[in-house]
């Protein structure tokens, strides 16, 4: 499993990681029209990270109070807070008592858990009728969505070990208790060019490339660089990244 509390970790994710101008309207536009009319005041982010997110559910919910819960604290230290923001270092399977919300946003977090449903009722018994949840992830359907990965044998078998299928996730909303769930498959770019797309992949940001063995990253990237060149020079642009999103509102 990723240590997200190496050092150094949580600066090369966020730098690695972070949404472009491109990429954050993409998800604005999407989380605003799963909410509607609706004004999402206080929200939970749970697996919040360093907060990419953040001002994403300021702007799509209109959200002015924030509880950020990640079970490292490095990577909640590394974010860029504000007043509107309360951290707290937490368990995804052990979840302190944050009150309650009027929705939720789970982003990459929910294959962790031991037993997600547990998970899902929990957020259900905090979200006021009415409110919703949002369910960001990859999935079995689309473990070959970040094209880097068939690169680093290690780090995409590590996402096949713990990501679950599509089924399972809408499983795990209703058996908790949601109803009116939605998916969605939402196509973004990683980067604007294949030299920042390569930065990124270098940093090691994503969290399955901790996993990999340094002299295998090092022979993928060389294998990556030139199936990017070969790309470049036939003028096609960097492979998109397709991601899952599940929303629910509790009844």
């Amino acid at each position: 499993m990723t240590d997200y509390q190496a050092t150094g970790y949580a600066r090369r994710f966020a730098r690695a990681r972070a949404f472009d101008s491109t990429t954050q309207a993409v998800w604005v536009a999407e989380l605003c029209r799963l909410a509607g009319p609706t004004r999402l005041a206080t929200v939970v982010d749970l697996g919040a990270g360093t907060g990419r997110f953040w001002p994403i559910l300021r702007e799509a919910w209109q959200s002015e109070c924030i509880i950020a819960i990640d079970k490292s604290s490095r990577m909640l230290a590394a974010a860029d807070t504000s007043s509107d923001v309360h951290t707290i270092v937490g368990d995804i399977d052990d979840l302190p008592d944050f009150g309650e919300v009027d929705g939720g946003l789970c982003s990459m977090v929910l294959h962790y858990s031991r037993d997600p449903v547990a998970v899902c009722r929990r957020l259900y018994s905090a979200i006021r009728p009415g409110g919703l949840l949002c369910i960001r992830t990859a999935t079995q359907e689309n473990i070959g969505a970040h094209g880097f990965l068939r690169y680093f044998p290690t780090a995409q078998a590590a996402e096949r070990a713990v990501m679950p299928t599509l089924e399972a996730v809408i499983g795990w909303l209703i058996q908790a208790g949601f109803t009116s769930v939605q998916t969605k498959w939402v196509t973004t770019v990683p980067a604007r060019s294949y030299p920042d797309y390569l930065g990124s992949v270098a940093s090691r940001g994503f969290p399955s490339l901790q996993l990999v063995p340094a002299m295998e990253f090092w022979r993928g990237f060389g294998r990556l660089t030139i199936a990017c060149a070969t790309r470049r020079l036939r003028q096609r642009t960097v492979p998109a990244d397709h991601t899952l999103l599940v929303s629910a509102v509790r009844p």
